[in-house]
């Protein structure tokens, strides 16, 4: 199923089954989303230059006994999130697009996260929305891992995010314009 399709996938099914690391840059999934009937999963790595990754496959052809998926059949979508800056996870934000929380790809310390907003038609019209704040203590800060969208209009999107390093995921819930 998806691992077949990771391991197939052009621009990045050469970096499957590759250790997580800054040499090997290997294919690591943080984040997995479904708009429609398309199954979104977001690629932490690799990270190529400025541009991190959407692996997208009919949901339909993953969830059956035998799937026999093509690279057709495994659409790749760049992002230009930022140097190092890979998708640490995905959110369905209404309208077939995607909240995008980005972070770093590696242990890059000092690397902020940030908030995109992705139609996945569209992806060169990336939205940034914001940078989070630093959480947690100063020589160990928090990493945000997770994202929700808890309500959304045409002027606001409030979102829950979770982070490691802090008791219980740390919840903090932000208000982000839209406009």
């Amino acid at each position: 199923g998806l691992a077949n399709a990771l391991e197939i996938a052009p621009r990045v099914g050469s970096y499957f089954a590759r250790d997580l690391d800054e040499k090997t840059n290997g294919l690591n999934i943080e984040g997995v989303a479904v708009v429609g009937s398309r199954l979104f999963a977001g690629l932490r790595a690799p990270v190529i230059g400025e541009e991190a990754f959407l692996v997208s496959v009919d949901a339909r052809k993953l969830f059956v006994r035998e799937p026999n998926l093509s690279p057709q059949d495994v659409d790749v979508i760049g992002l230009s999130l930022g140097k190092d800056m890979g998708i640490r996870d995905l959110a369905p934000a209404g309208n077939g697009r995607l909240l995008v929380l980005a972070g770093p790809a590696q242990k890059q310390d000092g690397l902020p996260y940030g908030l995109f907003l992705v139609d996945p038609a569209q992806p060169k019209k990336r939205t940034f929305l914001a940078t989070l704040k630093r959480v947690g203590e100063k020589g160990d800060p928090a990493k945000a891992e997770a994202v929700l969208v808890l309500r959304s209009d045409a002027d606001e999107m409030t979102i829950l995010v979770l982070f490691d390093n802090l008791p219980n995921g740390g919840p903090r819930e932000y208000r982000v314009p839209l406009r």
